[in-house]
């Protein structure tokens, strides 16, 4: 797991005799990464959240790549569940508060990615089960909702969702 933790946090942490941990404001940060099997890859990067902004990474299978960045976010949520072979994931949430982001990948050669900034009430699913299905959700705004559910071959979804 990678953290992020500015030189001020740091400083500030240290001066007021509290320990130096990535956690955000008032509340702090959880990031997880369970992976069984072989070669997956998993990086999760949280900073300047607050009030339990989570992230959670499970990978079962080989060659499962998933990545989730959450930056200045008030109680967001980032779910990434891989299973099988060679599926790729990316969560990105920066500026939001209460979003909620969830892939599920099932297959093989999926690719998902989720990007939500700059909102409130954001919820974004990307279900994906078969070879080689494409999905992309953006939103920014208030109170968007944006699901794909892919099975099969070779689909692709693209969902963008702005004020």
């Amino acid at each position: 797991m990678k953290t992020s933790l500015s030189i001020l946090a740091l400083g500030i942490a240290v001066a007021f005799g509290a320990p130096a941990m990535a956690n955000g404001f008032g509340g702090g940060d959880t990031g997880t990464i369970n992976q069984t099997g072989v070669n997956n890859d998993a990086g999760i990067t949280q900073a300047y959240n607050a009030w339990g902004t989570e992230s959670l990474i499970n990978q079962h299978g080989t060659k499962n790549v998933a990545f989730s960045n959450q930056d200045h976010n008030i109680s967001a949520s980032s779910t990434i569940n891989q299973s099988d072979y060679n599926n790729y994931a990316t969560v990105n949430q920066q500026n939001t508060a209460g979003a909620t982001a969830t892939v599920n990948q099932d297959g093989w050669l999926n690719v998902a990615k989720v990007d939500q900034q700059n909102g409130f009430g954001l919820t974004a699913t990307a279900n994906q089960t078969g070879y080689n299905n494409y999905s992309n959700i953006s939103q920014s705004g208030f109170n968007k909702t944006a699901t794909t559910n892919q099975t099969g071959i070779a689909n692709v979804a693209n969902i963008s969702q702005h004020f």
